[in-house]
């Protein structure tokens, strides 16, 4: 809930009430086209928006200005990179998770290709949309599908390459796995496979020697030339000797258009027809398998993978020894400046091509990262200059000779927060602040959506509840899985049973770090989809989300609106014909709507809890008025002059703002005896309350701000003020203001801004007491008088 500042004042009674101004209104853009839905301030001070299609905003510098922050986030794991001589590449990578549920399915967005015409100094991201679009069943892109993951491709030109991609498909109703090499003529506008659907195999090479590719992975190995494909697959297997039907190729490695070696989890072969006879090599010591092979020169042939495969010949296979750099490797990068490079997780190994035959160990490492990377890729452009990528979206170039590695620039991968090009949209609805810890809800969102007039079912991810300690610089998924777990089989209660979707944890409220208040609904269509019901329920954790239990009745389709907690035992919950308070911190609670609505003639949306005193809580409701209640909600009473409205703010005991649509935005200065319309032109959805000296609110798009000195000074339009019994008296001059005491010596005078800062202290002793209005901004400050024993407090607009 909002934390309001409560300015007090003491008003003078008989003040003129001049021509009210205009209201000037100032707004800061933040999601174009985005619900923003709440601002609460943090631990450390700064500020947090948050709304619709991935909207996280944050501000160090109390609003002035705003910078994204990406709660939902990925890391694009970079499987192969190649690039041809003219320094033309494209690096792939494989889904993108956004999401880890840890059970079901995870939150996936399709891998990056990335493209490069020099050398990797410059990338582009490339549009996926041509992949199999002229396809039935091998279209990554058609409604139903989801999750493309690329692991393999081949660049031959600016215009042409291949690519394996797979996927998962939903169109059946339940998840089938497809994957298909696609190939394209025209630089990636269109797509078109060269394989049957490939299923869950996997691609783990594709590479192009004169006029043949080959293509090779788990179960795969096969030939194209021109537009002829041959399936090579049948001879491996007879060359392994015909039992073992599911050979695992991890790479090849071209000599010749003709002449290549592979080595798989089951050994290691050799051709030189272009694979129509295959021969599993036998030499004394021969490795076993391995993560890659090559071929150094026509005697030296290296195998790098755990430590007892990692071997290298240097006599063309007859005798092997161990070469184990110290770390299982997965590639082979080849020779760089007379050593051979190899890749591991964090680091690259080079061993000298003279060490081969009588030191194979001899193996020097150099740390590329500490993130456990696992580097892939490494090509080398020249003598000096060598480009690397990995997982976790590592990718470093090096211009001497390997010397030093540094950061290659990337575009961006991932859709800006409230951007209109996201790719995947989560609306975040809630946030709530407590001991230095913050949650964030989010709504349910797509995880296939088809068309309106489709047959097919959309089908939901479940709405998140995130968590941040460091005020959203990291976050982290609370765990929701639990809630409903203790009701199992019963689709009334358990949000997750198999016959409920679409669960959706909208409102949050917490207490603690570890105590956190959450109203949640879903769907159940256990007696049928034709039947559907809703259910919901407030849930609370008090281990920070490791169990939750129900502690309302089913709410059925009401919306809870707020959940706001004064304390740990006392509390509201609020919303659609709903008004609860429990003062045991939800053990129980009583039901305060029938006093609010005794003859439930309303239906009042109550949309929001405006604490201001034990005794003073406000009620806002959208179209049934502001109810007040001193006695904690036995009885209530209509604010006047105002029909419904968004939200609430009292700045003093007169002035108060309240704002909702353009109809229904309101200020008065006099304690409702007057409203005048105030409205920004929009709707506002939520008032947070007052920074830095303005009110601030959000608005569908923006944020809006007006300064509280403007507010303040309504209905005070005045030359002279004079204080009880005119006693003092207050000249309010264009260049200074004077306090004169008519009775008594005034001993001390003081001035405070409207948030209450002290400003300057005179003790003049004197019956007059002048302030220079050049020293202070324009606005309203408070001056308090003391003279003798008495105390005069005066508003003063400078």
């Amino acid at each position: 809930m909002r934390k309001f500042l409560l300015v007090l004042l003491v008003l003078i009674p008989g003040l003129i009430t001049l021509a009210q101004p205009s209201y000037t209104w100032v707004s800061q853009t933040l999601s174009p086209g985005n619900n923003l839905q709440q601002m609460k301030k943090m631990a450390d001070g700064s500020l947090i928006i948050n709304g619709y299609n991935n909207s996280f905003f944050k501000s160090v510098d109390d609003g002035a200005s705003w910078s994204t922050v990406k709660v939902v986030d990925g890391v694009a794991d970079f499987s192969m990179l190649s690039m041809n001589s003219a320094g033309i590449g494209l690096l792939v990578s494989g889904d993108i998770k956004i999401v880890d549920f840890k059970s079901g399915e995870d939150v996936v967005v399709d891998g990056k290709l990335l493209k490069t015409t020099d050398y990797g100094v410059t990338w582009t991201s490339m549009d996926l949309s041509g992949i199999g679009v002229n396809e039935t069943l091998l279209n990554p892109n058609r409604v139903g599908a989801y999750s493309l993951d690329m692991t393999a491709v081949e660049c031959i030109d600016e215009n042409n390459a291949y690519l394996y991609c797979s996927w998962k498909d939903f169109t059946s109703g339940s998840k089938v796995s497809f994957g298909a090499v696609f190939e394209t003529k025209n630089g990636g506008t269109s797509w078109e496979p060269i394989t049957d659907n490939l299923g869950s195999n996997t691609i783990t090479a594709i590479q192009t020697v004169g006029s043949s590719t080959y293509v090779s992975g788990n179960n795969t190995l096969f030939k194209k030339v021109g537009e002829t494909i041959t399936d090579l697959y049948s001879n491996l297997v007879a060359a392994d000797g015909g039992t073992d039907q599911t050979i695992y190729i991890f790479d090849i490695d071209m000599v010749s258009e003709m002449e290549f070696y592979i080595v798989s989890g089951n050994g290691v072969f050799h051709t030189t027809d272009g694979g129509a006879t295959i021969t599993e090599l036998s030499g004394n010591g021969v490795p076993t398998g391995g993560n890659d092979i090559k071929v150094i020169d026509a005697n030296t042939i290296m195998v790098l993978g755990s430590g007892t495969v990692s071997k290298v010949t240097v006599d063309g296979g007859a005798n092997w020894q161990g070469c184990y750099p110290g770390a299982s490797c997965w590639e082979i990068a080849g020779v760089f400046n007379d050593s051979v490079v190899a890749t591991a997780i964090d680091d690259i190994y080079k061993i000298a091509i003279t060490d081969l035959a009588t030191a194979p160990t001899n193996w020097k490492k150099q740390t590329i990262s500490n993130t456990n990377s696992r580097i892939h890729q490494l090509h080398f452009i020249d003598a000096d200059k060598a480009i690397l990528a990995g997982y976790d979206e590592l990718v470093k170039s090096t211009s001497d000779g390997g010397e030093t590695w540094t950061d290659v620039n990337l575009p961006e991968l991932y859709p800006v927060p409230g951007g209109d090009d996201a790719e995947y949209s989560i609306d975040f609805k809630d946030l709530c602040v407590s001991d230095g810890v913050s949650y964030a809800s989010s709504r349910r969102f797509y995880f296939i959506e088809y068309p309106k007039d489709s047959s097919q079912i959309s089908t939901y991810f479940p709405g998140l509840i995130f968590k941040s300690t460091d005020n959203w610089e990291t976050s982290e998924l609370v765990n929701l899985l639990d809630i409903g777990e203790k009701y199992e089989t019963d689709p009334t209660k358990n949000p997750f049973h198999d016959d409920c979707y679409g669960f959706e944890p909208y409102s949050i409220g917490s207490v603690t770090d570890s105590i956190i208040f959450c109203w949640a609904e879903w769907n159940d269509i256990s007696a049928g989809i034709d039947n559907k019901v809703t259910h919901s329920y407030v849930f609370r954790t008090t281990d920070k989300g490791e169990t939750w239990d129900i502690i309302t009745e089913d709410l059925g389709s009401l919306f809870v609106t707020e959940i706001y907690f004064i304390d740990e035992n006392n509390g509201y919950v609020v919303g659609n014909k709903i008004l609860l308070k429990t003062t045991d911190g939800g053990d129980s609670f009583v039901d305060l709507y029938p006093n609010l609505d005794p003859d439930a003639s309303l239906g009042a949306y109550v949309n929001a809890v405006v604490y201001v005193s034990e005794n003073e809580i406000y009620f806002p409701t959208i179209s049934d008025f502001v109810w007040l209640t001193t006695d904690g909600g036995t009885t209530f009473t209509q604010i006047p002059g105002l029909s419904g409205t968004t939200d609430f703010l009292k700045l003093s005991d007169t002035h108060w703002l309240s704002l909702g649509s353009a109809t229904k935005s309101f200020f008065t200065w006099n304690a409702g005896d007057k409203w005048e319309s105030c409205t920004p032109g929009v709707s506002i959805w939520n008032i947070y309350g007052i920074v830095n000296d303005s009110v601030y609110a959000l608005a569908k798009s923006d944020l809006y701000k007006i300064s509280v000195a403007e507010l303040l000074q309504k209905g005070v339009g005045f030359e002279e003020i004079l204080s009880e019994n005119n006693a003092l008296k207050i000249l309010n001059r264009s260049n200074e203001i004077e306090v004169l005491s008519s009775q008594k010596t005034i001993e001390r005078c003081a001035i405070y801004s409207i948030t209450g800062k002290l400003m300057e202290v005179r003790e003049p002793n004197a019956e007059s007491c002048v302030f220079s209005k050049s020293a202070y901004p324009s606005g309203v400050y408070i001056i308090s008088t003391f003279t003798g024993n008495d105390r005069y407090t005066n508003k003063v607009v400078f």
